[in-house]
């Protein structure tokens, strides 16, 4: 455990977190649901010659499910490859200054192999080597890192049927992140909800 012991609420109960200085900053922090993410800005003006990439489809539905701490959105598209995409999302953000930065975020959804994968999402400095270790209930996991871009790293691996049983049988899951200074970061997830999110998503 790391840094000043901080106070997450979420839905009426408090959980503790050590965060470090750097890419974990201190704050408030909170578990749950957060808002879907902006769009992003439309890119600068091309030159005519450069070749640009095709335009991605709009989804013509979109619904959101809540399940206590996890959330499931589900997509509906007319044109594309898939015509329905769905994922599960956990978020833990951190509230400083009135301003609400997601830290940590667990995602749940299919490739397009029709593949069940989750991704961890962290900050940046962290090691790679190590991957994450998640502490379930009965025993551990390790989720190897997959990609580092400006500002986070991804974790990403398959679920099958026999991780997602022992996911749903912890009540509660150390994320243990190992940073680039050799410190571990200990992040304690609520994971209530997470069965019902999970089987809300189309196998």
């Amino acid at each position: 455990m790391l840094g000043t012991p901080l106070r997450i609420l979420t839905f009426g109960f408090a959980i503790l977190i050590a965060a470090p200085t750097g890419a974990f900053a201190q704050g408030a922090i909170r578990v749950g649901q957060q808002k879907q993410p902006a769009a992003p800005a439309a890119p600068a003006a091309q030159p005519q010659a450069q070749a640009q990439p095709p335009a991605q489809p709009q989804p013509v539905r979109t619904e959101i499910l809540s399940f206590d701490n996890w959330s499931v959105t589900c997509r509906e598209f007319a044109e594309g490859k898939r015509k329905r995409i769905c994922f599960a999302l956990l978020q833990i953000a951190q509230q400083n200054n009135n301003q609400s930065q997601v830290v940590f975020s667990w995602t749940i959804g299919s490739d397009d192999d029709n593949r069940q994968m989750m991704t961890l999402q962290t900050p940046t400095g962290v090691l790679i080597a190590p991957g994450i270790d998640l502490k379930l209930a009965k025993g551990s996991h390790t989720v190897p890192y997959t990609a580092c871009e400006t500002g986070h790293c991804l974790a990403t691996q398959p679920i099958d049927a026999a991780l997602s049983r022992e996911i749903a049988a912890s009540p509660d899951i150390q994320a243990i992140i190992h940073a680039s200074d050799g410190r571990d970061v200990t992040i304690n997830i609520p994971m209530k909800g997470f069965d019902r999110a999970y089987a809300a998503l189309p196998k």
